[in-house]
Parts: structure tokens; sequence; C-alpha cells
């Protein structure tokens, strides 16, 4: 989980934003508020709130459905099975806020009810001129992928604003 950080760290810092400062037009603060509801285009959805607090922490809950598994036909056809699912707990989150609003989030989570993964998080919000963008990746306990999805939203929201 640490590469992560650092990697998350490093394209924040490469692209002008250096802790909780405002460079040039944008500033990055764990002092945000980050929110969604919607479906992906390939047949996924989600929905949370998250806020940062400076002083007590990331608090909230971010839940992903991924699209349904269809399993072997029964006598009346196809029918479709359960979806992955994530419940995530968040440990951290840092936002670059320059007119649009961009969210990293990371910590614990449930994936498809079993505990001990980890989960890294990115929210773009393009305020309405062009469609959010949604980035997952879920990871087990010694680090490997199991999910992930990179897509645009195709219906709903995500907001990601300055904490009020």
């Amino acid at each position: 989980m640490k590469w992560i950080h650092a990697l998350a760290a490093t394209v924040l810092f490469s692209t002008g934003c250096v802790g909780g400062q405002e460079s040039g037009l944008a500033v990055e603060t764990s002092e945000c508020a980050a929110k969604g509801m919607g479906t992906l285009g390939g047949d996924e959805f989600f929905v949370g709130r998250l806020i940062g607090d400076l002083n007590q922490g990331v608090h909230g809950r971010w839940v992903h459905w991924g699209p349904p598994v269809c399993v072997e036909p029964d006598q009346e056809g196809y029918h479709l099975g359960e979806r992955d699912h994530l419940v995530a707990m968040p440990e951290q989150i840092d936002c670059r806020l320059n007119g649009f609003g961009f969210a990293t989030v990371a910590g614990s989570a449930l994936w498809n009810g079993q505990d001990g993964h980890t989960f890294h998080l990115q929210l773009q919000d393009y305020r309405g001129a062009q469609p959010d963008q949604y980035r997952l990746l879920v990871f087990d306990s010694t680090g490997q992928p199991v999910y992930i999805v990179n897509d645009q939203v195709a219906a709903g929201d995500i907001s990601v604003l300055p904490r009020r």
C-alpha cells in the first residue's frame, strides 16, 4: 500500500500541488469532501460520501458493485449470478482543487464480504465540462490486484469539493 501512496504523491507533486499549499491555481488538501452516485459503462455502479478532516481523519463509506456474472444456464435460460462488490473504509483522502476536483482515496476494504483487502480510488470531477472519471483498484492481502476499473461515469455524478 505504501507504493500507492508514493505514486499518488509523485503524481500530485509533479502536477504542481505541494502539501496543502497553493501552487499556481491548484490547491492540495486533505480537508475536502468527495461524494458520488452513478453507473459506469460496464454495468457497474457506485455510491459513497467521504469527508476528510485534519483533526478527525477520513470518515464515510464508498461502495462499488461490479458487473453481474453470468452463470451456467438452467431450465429457464441464463441468469445472473452475484456481483463483485467493495465496501471501502477510507483511511486517507487527498484532493487537488483547481477549478475541477480530483480526489485520491485509500484504505482497507471488504471485497465480496472478505476482509484483508485494500483499495485505491481516484475520482475526477469535471463539473459538467465532460463526463467524470472513476478509477478503482482493489488489492488482496499480498498486494496483488484483484479488481481494476477505469471508466467514465455514464450516468450520475461525482463531486469533489473543499470541506466547508
